[in-house]
């Protein structure tokens, strides 16, 4: 059955390629490839039994990320990925449809391409950023993400950082305390001007980083909501 909204069928799925691919490769690391490949088409079979349509994208060749930090998931270096993976990948292309992205990773594409009635489908939180539907296809959940809460949760990684990725955020500053530093606030430049004055010394602040790596990780960090999106036109450039 096709969710509904505004009186009509949601009718386009924006799917995490990474997503699926990389969940199914690593769950039959001990197993043929013909088991990836199953349990893969199951999940995107159900994924897409809401929708009508919809867009498969997977993080493609010249990420702009590392471009402007070349340590960008330098972390994951020398770790082998799951031996099903390229496999996953050439059945999503083949079967689905899917496609490399160019510049960005998928989940730019996904951003950029969440209008009022599609849905993303993904259980990464960095998309919890982007405003509008999601459905975790892992945990079942569904939610409507808010603009508000979605700069929130921007803000939020910003302090965190994020290990997985090899962005360091603020000493000290975990999932609870940004946490509580960000989601009782009300507009985008009250969090900007929290998360900034973190992030820059000042007398004897403790918390030292430097105005490039704040920069930086606002590049990084942040999950484009437009296709013609570049750094030079980031808002928090621009405030004072």
């Amino acid at each position: 059955m096709l969710w509904q909204h505004n009186g009509g069928p949601m009718t386009q799925g924006l799917l995490d390629g990474d997503m699926y691919a990389f969940r199914c490769a690593a769950s039959a690391e001990q197993e043929p490839e013909e088991i990836a490949i199953l349990r893969l088409d199951g999940m995107l079979r159900e994924s897409l039994s809401k929708v009508d349509n919809y867009k498969l994208p997977l993080s493609g060749p010249n990420n702009f990320r590392y471009k402007i930090y070349p340590d960008y998931k330098a972390n994951r270096k020398g770790k082998p990925k799951p031996i099903h993976l390229a496999a996953c990948q050439q059945f999503l292309i083949e079967e689905y449809g899917a496609f490399f992205t160019d510049g960005c990773e998928a989940d730019d594409f996904l951003g950029y391409s969440q209008i009022e009635d599609s849905i993303v489908f993904c259980n990464d939180k960095d998309l919890l950023m982007i405003p509008g539907f999601h459905y975790n296809p892992v945990t079942g959940v569904y939610k409507e993400i808010s603009e508000l809460d979605g700069l929130k949760q921007f803000y939020r990684q910003l302090l965190i950082g994020d290990t997985a990725d090899n962005v360091k955020g603020v000493d000290g500053i975990g999932k609870v305390k940004a946490a509580k530093l960000i989601d009782h606030l009300e507009t985008e430049y009250e969090m900007y001007r929290v998360v900034k004055d973190l992030y820059y010394p000042v007398l004897d602040c403790k918390l030292l980083a430097d105005e490039e790596r704040f920069e930086v990780n606002c590049d990084l960090l942040w999950i484009w909501r437009n296709l013609n999106e570049r750094f030079s036109d980031r808002k928090w450039q621009t405030k004072s």
